[in-house]
């Protein structure tokens, strides 16, 4: 997740990044889904990962009430990964949507 902080270089760089780490991935998956394999020179050229195995990771997400989805009622929701978020300009940008934050929770705002 990155915080975004108006007139601040580095959260630029970082989202710029990103994007572009994003838009490799959406690339490679949109030739996959349409038969494309990786070549034989993409995968010597690509590093060897041995006695892998399955794990997951944490995302930071969000919880709280949500109003105004386009496909999900009003009421307690869990959104997806946080990608960026400005809590000065009141927005939050998840794997999935833009969010419009309203009011944080009065305890802080992390969920038990």
């Amino acid at each position: 997740m990155i915080h975004v902080h108006p007139g601040r270089e580095h959260a630029r760089l970082l989202l710029l990044l990103e994007a572009d780490r994003l838009a490799a991935l959406a690339r490679d998956l949109r030739a996959i889904a349409e038969g494309t394999a990786p070549t034989a020179s993409e995968l010597d050229s690509a590093p060897v990962l041995d006695r892998w195995q399955f794990s997951q990771r944490t995302m930071t997400t969000m919880v709280g009430n949500l109003v105004g989805h386009p496909r999900l009622p009003d009421g307690s929701v869990h959104t997806t990964e946080i990608w960026a978020i400005s809590t000065t300009q009141g927005w939050a940008r998840t794997l999935s949507r833009y969010y419009a934050l309203g009011n944080q929770r009065s305890d802080g705002g992390h969920a038990a």
